[in-house]
């Protein structure tokens, strides 16, 4: 298998004739202009042509970039197989649909799903929003946490269904708000846990390998400039 870090919470996998994209926000910004990729994310036109699958967590514009899905060429988009939790509410496989990609699948919770012969997927709820892929071919497993906040008993849970995995990708960074200016302790302790939850994620899964990720972004607004202080980076990990 083979698997290439394109940007933030996105990766390409490749195998038996699948092209995966994982959690594609590959241009603009975020969050009301408040998030930018950094370093900037790399698909070059040939990964685009052999793209079959597109995977997505969850709605969160660093996950779903709504610009990314619109540059995707139309004559591509009915070729695709786009990916989507199981959920509540169709709002997202609906805006998918009237993007023009006919290949809309619903993944049930925790059940695998072929996507070519010896290349399976499963998804994973996490939480009422989040969630988690694991891939399975002959010979690998790579499971895709990206900023899921999973309890120890569904890491356990996962770790008995899977065996052992091969490759854990993982958030290594701070996501949601810490705390205003002023609040540096909290913002500490905020960056802290996001690495305790990530040392808690591979102690459970005890993967072979781990790809620190979904942290790859600069905030970039004036009102959360501030946070770049306090990130995580690679050396922390």
């Amino acid at each position: 298998m083979k698997i290439t870090f394109v940007g933030h919470a996105s990766a390409l996998l490749g195998e038996n004739g699948v092209g995966l994209l994982m959690d594609p926000w590959l241009k603009g910004e975020a969050f009301n202009e408040s998030w930018t990729l950094y370093p900037a994310p790399l698909l070059s036109s040939q990964d685009w042509a052999r793209l079959t699958h597109i995977w997505i967590s969850h709605e969160d514009p660093d996950h779903l970039g709504i610009p990314t899905i619109k540059s995707i060429p139309a004559e591509l988009r009915g070729k695709i197989s786009v990916l989507f939790q199981k959920h509540y509410d169709t709002e997202i496989l609906d805006w998918l649909k009237a993007q023009g990609f006919s290949k809309v699948q619903e993944m049930p919770h925790g059940k695998w799903v072929a996507l070519s012969p010896g290349f399976q997927a499963a998804c994973y709820q996490i939480g009422h929003m989040d969630s988690a892929l694991a891939i399975k071919s002959q010979r690998h497993t790579i499971l895709n946490l990206n900023d899921c906040e999973t309890p120890i008993p569904t890491l356990k849970r996962m770790k008995r269904q899977l065996g052992h995995v091969d490759l854990l990708l993982d958030q290594f960074s701070i996501a949601g708000w810490p705390g205003n200016p002023q609040d540096v302790d909290r913002r500490r302790a905020a960056a802290r846990q996001v690495l305790e939850n990530f040392h808690k994620d591979i102690k459970y899964i005890n993967p072979d390998f781990v790809l620190p990720f979904a942290s790859f972004i600069r905030f970039s607004h004036k009102e959360n400039v501030f946070i770049n202080s306090i990130v995580n980076t690679i050396d922390d990990v």
